[in-house]
């Protein structure tokens, strides 16, 4: 009898001891909770881990054209804080007179693509929007002289920021478009996609591409004019560009100039063969 006592009360020891590892092996609500939110924000960290979004912190697509004045205006508040400070008293009202006229530049430029056409037309920009779609853009010319493009859709907002930077020997992008590709490509960490100008397929200039699976970021070739143009674009939006665009432009008549000048001469069908001359007596 004794020995089955000892026998049962060593078996409920064992039990006991292993329930209470159990117990403590296993997380708490709070640890679990805790873990699922590290975990959420490693996700976060590897999905902004990809290609550079463009300064300020903060910006980002979607910005309707009025968010994006808001976030500006923010943004020069804070830049201007600190010329006001090193300024003279005296200077203040024309500081003050600048910072409201850089506020309400986003908006004073903006421009809608309706049916009017519109002086973007004849600049390279031209390809970057469409008319009727609900499509517009503002800009304005950055301190560093770099001027900053923005394209809006009305029912995505902010879509496509296209910088034109001004190429020149100690620039930040270097002299030429191959140095610029060569900054970039250090930049971003991996060599680009070289795409030749197609105007078929709306490429007017030699573009070379990065994407990850967020965005898609392009330098575009008009070393003609020594600028490198570079857009960031909304990789889901552009893949949907069809969709958005659902009013297509009726294709431009072709100049008969242009027309003659590019269109191949039949060619003439051989005949039948003439019989020689006979010989004169």
């Amino acid at each position: 009898m004794k020995l089955r006592a000892w026998l049962a009360t060593f078996s409920v020891s064992v039990l006991a001891g292993s329930l209470v590892v159990t117990a403590s092996a296993a997380p708490s609500v709070h640890q679990g909770a805790a873990q699922a939110k590290e975990d959420e924000k490693a996700k976060e960290k590897k999905k902004d881990a990809g290609l550079p979004f463009p300064a300020p912190k903060g910006l980002r697509f979607g910005f309707s054209p009025d968010e994006l004045s808001d976030f500006y205006a923010k943004v020069w508040d804070q830049e201007f804080l600190a010329l006001f400070k090193k300024a003279d008293p005296s200077q203040h009202q024309a500081l003050e007179y600048e910072l409201q006229d850089r506020k309400s530049l986003l908006k004073r430029n903006l421009i809608g693509f309706g049916k009017l056409p519109t002086g973007i037309d004849q600049s390279p920009l031209k390809g970057e929007y469409s008319y009727l779609n609900g499509e517009s853009m503002t800009r304005f010319t950055q301190q560093s002289g770099t001027r900053r493009n923005f394209f809006f859709f009305k029912s995505v907002g902010l879509w496509k920021i296209y910088d034109e930077y001004k190429l020149r020997t100690g620039g930040p992008l270097g002299a030429s478009f191959e140095e610029a590709i060569g900054t970039l490509e250090k930049k971003f960490g991996k060599k680009p996609k070289l795409l030749k100008a197609d105007f078929e397929k709306g490429r007017s200039f030699d573009t070379a591409e990065w994407s990850d699976n967020r965005i898609i970021i392009r330098a575009v070739n008009r070393d003609y004019q020594k600028i490198l143009g570079l857009v960031y674009v909304n990789k889901e939006t552009e893949a949907d560009l069809d969709k958005l665009r659902s009013h297509k432009a009726a294709a431009e008549p072709i100049d008969a100039a242009v027309k003659a000048a590019t269109t191949k001469a039949p060619e003439e069908k051989p005949g039948p063969k003439k019989k020689p001359a006979e010989a004169e007596e």
